[in-house]
């Protein structure tokens, strides 16, 4: 994986964060989509209401995981 790939998949997540933290603004949930970056994987995201924190993870091997 180059710097290009990992710069690429950044800028999807955090344009996905973005727009899925406004729809789930003051819910402290644990979501499940499918992965806005590989596209084949699931995207487990959690957050608190209390600070909108998220961490997340792919299934799928090497694509995405992160905790802010």
């Amino acid at each position: 994986m180059d710097l290009k790939d990992e710069d690429r998949k950044t800028m999807i997540l955090l344009q996905f964060l973005a727009n899925w933290k406004r729809r789930h603004r003051d819910e402290s949930l644990v979501d499940v989509v499918s992965c806005p970056i590989c596209e084949t994987g699931q995207l487990t995201i959690s957050m608190q209401a209390k600070n909108r924190h998220t961490h997340g993870r792919c299934t799928t091997i090497n694509c995405v995981r992160w905790v802010e």
